[in-house]
């Protein structure tokens, strides 16, 4: 997600913007867009939480499934 979106805009000046997203500006139609001391910066603490996140999940459903194995080889659902 950008973090402006303009469109059909004939002077457009920027100064100093700082995102942490992928793209700064996305849009159409700009003839004279001017941006000056612009930065974006990618922060990998949130990649390093999504990892984080989907390990648990996968551990969680191993712990879920072993379980359920041992609850239907007691009960003898087999």
């Amino acid at each position: 997600m950008a973090m402006f979106e303009i469109d059909d805009s004939e002077d457009v000046k920027l100064l100093r913007c700082k995102t942490d997203t992928e793209t700064l500006i996305k849009g159409k139609g700009l003839p004279r867009l001017h941006a000056e001391d612009c930065s974006v910066t990618h922060n990998s603490n949130s990649t390093e939480k999504y990892k984080a996140r989907k390990v648990i999940a996968w551990v969680f459903s191993i712990v879920a499934m072993v379980i359920a194995a041992y609850l239907i080889n007691l009960f003898g659902f087999n």
